[in-house]
């Protein structure tokens, strides 16, 4: 949090488009799930209906919106009291996941070989994600060389979910577990081409 004791603003503004068009965008957290629908400027608030009920939390701050087949726009805007809900990945110290989205696409086969993909613009700080899409079948995946660094300062002993009383199943566990976990996922898409 800030220095003050508050919870720093979080905005999240991001355009996205593909030129094949879009057909689904997912967030892990907070939890949704929009596909696309023939009609412009439609505010696909999916996923978001079990928070109507909960007056502690706006339908405002989270929305998936389609422009058109090939763009769209996320927006999330978590207030303090939802930066520490468990469904937006929140502890009272704040949002502690990093932001998991991803894009379906809808390739229309063509003739045309060029490489094409996602772009993904964040409108807050400038940055963007060019994800491409190779159709040429000659094009084949390029190995890799992996570096992975740990931080095993003491605060990766600390249980990120225990702060929310979390006394569910799966246990909950500390921040170096889930990094040791990320890492074996990570390793097990290697192939013999790449290095580690």
């Amino acid at each position: 949090g800030a220095s003050d004791g508050t919870l720093p603003e979080v905005v999240v503004d991001l355009d996205i488009t593909d030129a094949d068009g879009i057909k689904s965008i997912n967030i892990a957290k907070p939890e949704m799930s929009c596909a696309y629908q023939s009609a412009s400027s439609i505010d696909l608030t999916c996923g978001m209906k079990k928070y109507s009920a909960n007056a502690d939390v706006r339908l405002d701050t989270a929305s998936i919106t389609f422009d058109s087949y090939t763009q769209s726009k996320v927006k999330l805007r978590p207030d303090s009291m939802e930066q520490q809900h468990s469904d937006w990945g929140g502890t009272l110290d704040g949002l502690s996941l990093d932001l998991i989205l991803s894009v379906t696409p809808d390739p229309v086969p063509t003739g045309n070989q060029s490489p094409l993909g996602t772009l993904l613009l964040d409108k807050t700080t400038g940055f963007f994600a060019h994800i491409f899409r190779i159709r040429d079948p000659k094009f084949k995946r390029m190995p890799k060389t992996i570096i992975l660094v740990l931080d095993v300062s003491g605060s990766m002993r600390t249980r990120p979910c225990q702060s929310l009383d979390y006394n569910g199943d799966p246990p909950c566990k500390t921040r170096m577990e889930l990094a040791k976990q990320a890492a074996t996922a990570l390793l097990q898409q290697l192939t013999d081409e790449d290095e580690f």
